[in-house]
């Protein structure tokens, strides 16, 4: 499936009420506060048992995606992988001693 021209879930979850949001929280086994801290940002990937409660409750409130998109979502998919934190350089991703400029911290010039 290509998601590009669909919605996915971050776009979807943010779609719904406050109430909805409430609903699909319980439909899905969780909490909006879970779904809106790990689950929008895909920080966290969900287990099989709980992605298929989370793909139910979509369905239940209309998303246009299906199962594969939501994976898709979470894992990223061959053509938009998520980017690693690992794939970027150091300075980018605030690794040892790096600062914003590239120069290590606290070296001496």
């Amino acid at each position: 499936m290509n998601t590009s021209d669909t919605e996915d879930f971050k776009a979807f979850y943010r779609s719904l009420s406050a109430t909805d949001k409430r609903r699909f929280a319980q439909e899905a086994g969780t909490t909006t506060d879970y779904i809106e801290t790990h689950l929008v940002y895909a920080r966290k990937v969900p287990r099989k048992q709980s992605m298929d409660r989370l793909f139910d409750a979509c369905k239940n409130h209309g998303a246009k995606f299906d199962k594969a998109g939501l994976i898709a979502f979470f894992y990223g998919s061959p053509e938009e992988p998520h980017p690693s934190p690992r794939s970027r350089p150091p300075a980018q991703r605030g690794g040892e001693g790096a600062t914003a400029d590239g120069e290590t911290a606290g070296a001496i010039a």
